[in-house]
């Protein structure tokens, strides 16, 4: 059991973002690199969300200079074009463009995608409208009018903002000018990864219809991981780490290491270091006289599982 825990620390620990060695995410491909002090370049890398055989990693760009978002383009044969409202009837994106699917599709697998939302703790993505023969009463009504359908089939208002999703509205020439044609950009941002990306648009009807038609153009999706959670998570596992490092060196007489120990381990890591340093390297070495134990293994655990998003 514990080589099987310790084979796939080592697998997240050493990850390289190559085809034989890819990581969960971007994300953790940079912390990845810089535990071991290499450095973080912009490039084309592998991952493999669902921690599976490298067979089924995605290459992607990771932007490791910034915030190492994952993220996946839409299905580039999908032209999602001449979306027009019905007079008689609300009108589905898929069901008029008549999709494949019945969704709009992204490149990555669906499994994959799924451990991806699941190991995240925010969702975003781009989309603009481009809109054509708009009447007046169109005009006023446009975020009525639009529905957005997230990965979880649940609608997203363009208006609404709730406690699982924010629509910021980054430009808008559909609605507030007297043009016919116009365009309207938004940013929709999660902390429910699962709600994105988006799948379906809804229109709903409307007698002055006339012409209408819109135009999609889906921006990227991206997941990442929110850096105050992030601080969190490796201010518990440091305080965790200090507090049994000072109640195992206190002990008069050695003794064998309980497998939750977390003083005996050459491979700490850079936090769990930062956490013991002050006790001194002579009050460490008092508590590690006898034999290795399984402790080493289950302490390197728990501090990369905990850095990287798993829980134990």
């Amino acid at each position: 059991m514990l080589n099987a825990v310790e084979e796939m620390v080592n697998e997240i620990y050493y990850a390289k973002g190559t085809l034989y060695s890819p990581s969960r995410s971007c994300h953790d491909l940079k912390m990845s690199l810089e535990l071991e002090n290499k450095t973080t370049t912009d490039g084309m890398y592998y991952i493999d969300p669902n921690g599976g055989h490298w067979r089924d990693a995605i290459q992607i760009s990771c932007a490791l200079s910034k915030e190492a978002d994952t993220c996946f383009n839409v299905d580039p044969e999908l032209e999602l074009k001449g979306h027009k409202i019905s007079r008689s009837g609300d009108t589905w994106l898929s069901e008029q463009l008549r999709l494949p699917t019945d969704q709009i599709e992204y490149k990555i697998p669906k499994d994959q995608l799924a451990l991806l939302q699941i190991s995240m703790d925010v969702a975003k993505q781009n989309l603009t409208i481009l809109c054509r023969d708009l009447s007046k009463e169109i005009k006023s009504n446009l975020f009525e009018i639009i529905t957005l359908i997230g990965d979880d089939d649940e609608d997203m208002q363009i208006k609404e903002q709730n406690e699982t999703y924010s629509i910021r509205i980054i430009n808008d020439t559909c609605s507030q000018t007297s043009a016919s044609h116009g365009m309207l950009m938004i940013e929709i941002v999660s902390e429910i990864p699962s709600k994105l990306p988006v799948r379906n648009v809804l229109l709903k009807a409307q007698v002055a219809s006339r012409e209408a038609s819109f135009d999609y153009e889906m921006g990227k999706v991206c997941f990442g991981k929110d850096p105050v959670q992030n601080l969190t998570e490796l201010l518990i596992t440091t305080t965790t780490t200090t507090t049994t490092t000072t109640s195992t060196t206190t002990t008069q007489e050695p003794e064998i290491s309980s497998p939750t120990s977390t003083t005996d381990s050459p491979e700490k890591s850079d936090f769990t270091e930062a956490a013991t340093s002050t006790n001194g390297p002579e009050e460490v070495e008092s508590s590690t006289d006898g034999p290795k134990t399984s402790g080493e293994t289950v302490e390197k655990s728990a501090s990369i599982f905990s850095r990287f998003g798993f829980f134990m």
